[in-house]
């Protein structure tokens, strides 16, 4: 009996998931989460909605991915942590549900200049900073790829749609770094959540 034969005869727990996976394939085999879903009108006329179709989820986050970083910050209403008014730092007070500090797809991208700004709050911005604001996440995957896991559960993408969507933009046979969750639900309570 060869290798896979003996995995495959000690349970589903042994199963090999791949650790790469381009975004093609992910857009066939996963649905986006569903909490990432935003209602639309059923018609134009219409105060009936109805959830985002897979296909719109992935055009939005591909819309949304292609914006420079501070116009997408402007449109979603996030502001730099340390400000009264961060997303990140409200969710933190308890103010926006559990108070657990999470990490989130498109966004994510953008914590670490978050976390460089906290260090240098009292500098000028520099010519760099300005440029950064101006790049796109689409851009900073064309030049470096996606180097963040997307993280995918059993059925539905679970975090990483932008990095996604930004990818399949680009080349949707590129390979990508893929962290599979046991549920189709981002397991924040894991402490490695923050680092992956």
């Amino acid at each position: 009996m060869g290798k896979k034969g003996v995995l495959a005869g000690l349970g589903e727990q042994f199963e090999q998931l791949s650790m790469f996976m381009t975004p093609r394939q992910i857009m066939e085999d996963y649905s986006p989460l569903d909490g990432d879903r935003h209602e639309v009108p059923i018609r134009n006329d219409s105060d009936f909605t109805r959830d985002e179709y897979d296909e719109e989820v992935w055009e939005r986050k591909a819309e949304e991915a292609s914006m420079p970083r501070g116009e997408y910050r402007r449109e979603m209403g996030i502001e730099r942590r340390g400000t009264n008014t961060s997303f990140f730092d409200k969710l933190e007070r308890g103010e926006l549900g559990t108070g657990v500090p999470y990490r989130t797809g498109h966004t994510s991208t953008f914590e670490a200049e978050d976390a460089e700004w906290m260090d240098n709050k009292y500098t000028e911005f520099s010519e760099k900073r300005t440029r950064e604001s101006e790049t796109s996440l689409v851009d900073s995957i064309r030049e470096s790829g996606v180097e963040m896991p997307v993280r995918v559960g059993p059925t539905q993408v679970t975090g990483g749609h932008h990095r996604i969507a930004a990818a399949h933009s680009i080349n949707p046979d590129m390979l990508i770094p893929v962290l599979h969750e046991p549920k189709d639900m981002p397991i924040r309570s894991n402490p490695a959540y923050k680092y992956t």
